[in-house]
């Protein structure tokens, strides 16, 4: 599923529920897949870090082989992985599938897991070494030879071979509330990736603004508000474990966006949509809006006036669900496409918009 907009595309992905369970842990990765792919979305997030089951180059491949059309949202994380690698996995698959790769840079993990690696660099530097770490891929991925002198990373007259079509070079993708997150997303001209906020009004007048934005947040909508609040009492139970759970993780992270996310946690809002139990509870990494299909239209509305170029969803692997937000999907591209006409009906206009 994708917003199919008369002057843009907005890439919508899925990623797989969050699990402590093994056996499940495949299977919904594996679910999500082939709803994802049923359902036409553009791909799925691929997480990373040392508490994660299976590596995710390999799941990344695995949306490649299982699928026609999904690419894979897959992170990179310097302390993994070197950029020559990461590079050459890219360039790989693009070889292999004829499919564009998106790629979400990361730059750290729990603290304990940084204290593993001797990784002795600040929450900001980190995000140096990304940017290096990003600019080398991108050189890398050029097919000339390349010699790089930084601070994080020297190479000489390192080739990667073969030259890729410019259609399937990767997307950038950056999450963070911090600065540096920002500023690095700015200057490699990636795309930034923002938790989901409370919303008061919904802007309609086109054209949306103009920015390298996408939004995380997880849904879930009926064909009335009600039965979806009675269905997401049931996904996400009471679970005082997990509150212990998300406790220890927030003690052993630098995380800004997560730190911001907890901290706004239990503050009342005027947005009746919005819902951070399964954060809370260490079930979901993002908010929730929860509601009947039009009222999480305007949802996606007022993102994607504000400039989303991307969405990704947090939803449970069960095809009732993907049912449910393909309907809110209709409606909100339906809005969208009227605003957008509406606006390109004022004769004293031109618009051009370069994407």
């Amino acid at each position: 599923m994708k917003l199919n907009l008369p002057d843009r595309i907005i890439d919508v992905f899925t990623i797989s529920p969050r699990t402590t369970d093994q056996e499940k842990y495949w299977q919904n990765i594996k679910d999500t897949i082939a709803l994802s792919e049923k359902y036409s979305y553009s791909g799925n997030l691929v997480f990373t870090g040392n508490d994660i089951y299976v590596d995710p180059w390999l799941v990344a491949n695995t949306i490649f082989n299982d699928t026609k059309s999904l690419s894979p949202l897959v992170a990179a994380n310097p302390l993994y992985l070197h950029p020559f690698s990461a590079a050459k996995m890219i360039s790989s698959f693009a070889y292999i599938y004829k499919r564009k790769t998106y790629v979400n840079c990361v730059t750290g993990t729990s603290k304990n897991d940084l204290f593993s690696f001797n990784d002795t660099l600040d929450h900001d530097s980190r995000y140096d070494r990304l940017k290096e770490y990003i600019e080398l891929i991108k050189l890398l991925l050029s097919g000339e030879p390349v010699t790089y002198n930084g601070r994080y990373y020297t190479i000489t007259n390192m080739q990667l071979l073969p030259k890729m079509p410019a259609e399937l070079l990767p997307e950038f993708y950056i999450a963070g509330a911090s600065e540096p997150a920002m500023r690095v997303a700015e200057q490699i001209s990636a795309v930034h990736m923002v938790m989901g906020q409370p919303l008061v009004s919904v802007p309609v007048d086109y054209p949306p603004d103009l920015k390298q934005k996408g939004v995380y947040l997880g849904l879930i909508t009926r064909k009335n508000a009600a039965d979806a609040w009675k269905a997401v009492l049931d996904i996400f139970p009471d679970n005082k474990e997990g509150e212990l759970m998300l406790e220890y993780s927030m003690n052993n992270t630098d995380s800004v966006w997560k730190q911001k996310l907890l901290g706004s946690a239990d503050t009342k809002t005027d947005d009746a949509r919005y819902w951070m139990a399964p954060f809370k509870s260490f079930q979901a990494d993002c908010p929730y809006y929860i509601g009947d299909y039009f009222q999480i239209a305007d949802v996606i509305v007022s993102y994607v006036m504000d400039g989303a170029r991307s969405i990704i969803i947090d939803t449970p692997a069960d095809e009732q669900e993907y049912q449910n937000i393909q309907q809110a999907f209709k409606i909100a591209e339906e809005k969208l496409i009227i605003s957008y006409n509406q606006y390109m009906s004022k004769d004293t206009l031109e618009v051009k918009f370069n994407f």
